[in-house]
């Protein structure tokens, strides 16, 4: 980008120095400077964008705070619907003494997932499971969606199941919202 920057520049130079009404070469000089100034501001001034594969470490680091008012929980199951929500939950939970067990849950029908991400073959530092294995008195999911809704996958299979859905810790990006939530067998 910056080799083809130079050369771009130079001939830039040779047009504005062939101009040969000076209020005309001097014009064109202003309104790039001023373009360049505005661009210059655009850029400082915007807020730096919040992307959704953020959203999984900070409700990572959520649950890890939240559990350690939990005395000695350990074998902490984290279920999720992709794989690099997988992936980034077991990356920012791996030196954890909590005993996290990510899961990935595969085949469930209405829950999105970006194929551009995918674990690596041999990776074991994730299960993986089908929707009706989900199993345990207590465990977390997480996912994305645009809004929350009891009524839309995962949620609604889990209601079918007779589990309790907590309140959940909520990440907004991108028109997207990352949802963490408690997850209890009812009674």
């Amino acid at each position: 980008m910056i080799i083809a920057f130079v050369p771009f520049v130079i001939l830039l130079a040779i047009v504005f120095s062939k101009i040969k009404f000076r209020q005309l070469r001097t014009a064109s000089l202003s309104l790039i400077f001023l373009l360049s100034g505005a661009a210059f501001l655009f850029q400082a001034t915007r807020q730096t964008p919040k992307y959704i594969w953020c959203a999984w470490e900070n409700l990572a680091n959520y649950l890890y705070d939240s559990t350690l008012h939990g005395g000695d929980a350990v074998n902490i199951y984290i279920y999720t619907y992709e794989d690099l929500i997988a992936y980034h939950f077991w990356f920012a939970l791996r030196d954890s003494d909590r005993g996290f067990q990510i899961i990935k849950v595969n085949g469930v029908a209405g829950m999105p997932e970006d194929k551009a991400y995918f674990l690596p073959r041999g990776f074991e530092g994730i299960q993986t499971v089908k929707e009706d294995e989900i199993k345990g008195e207590r465990f977390f999911v997480a996912f994305r969606s645009k809004d929350w809704n009891e009524f839309a996958p995962p949620l609604q299979n889990l209601i079918a199941q007779n589990y309790k859905i907590g309140e959940p810790q909520i990440f907004e990006a991108q028109g997207l919202k990352a949802f963490l939530v408690e997850v209890r067998k009812g009674n």
